[in-house]
């Protein structure tokens, strides 16, 4: 059963990312369109706010009046992963592409805690 969750989880995070894949390349380098793509992506195609204890639209109104036009691209990479941190969720990621930056949102440690004996993961 759990493993049975575990990849669903992996398979929607999976199409998450993919969906969310160069959402800052495909706007026109506005700040306030790209915090408010992937606020709305994540709103239409994540499901698991609620056991990720995520109150999404505190979120919106917490991070939004961050984002503004002034907002460099570095500023918004930092406040979007800012954001997506408190999912704690390995499935999820951004991705810098020109400049490789990466944010995960999750330790492995977590991983490691529910599966102590799986030496393949090590």
């Amino acid at each position: 059963m759990k493993i049975q969750k575990i990849y669903k989880e992996t398979i929607l995070g999976l199409l998450l990312i993919i969906s969310l894949n160069g959402f800052l390349q495909a706007q026109n380098n506005n700040p306030v369109m790209n915090f408010e793509k992937l606020w709305q992506d994540f709103n239409d195609h994540y499901a698991f706010f609620e056991i990720r204890n995520v109150d999404w639209e505190k979120t919106y109104q917490k991070y939004r009046p961050i984002a503004n036009e002034k907002t460099s691209n570095d500023s918004l990479f930092s406040i979007c992963c800012e954001m997506l941190c408190q999912f704690d969720d390995r499935h999820v990621s951004l991705v810098d592409v020109k400049s490789n930056k990466k944010c995960n949102t999750s330790s492995p440690i977590r991983l490691l805690k529910e599966f102590p004996n799986n030496s393949s993961l090590k």
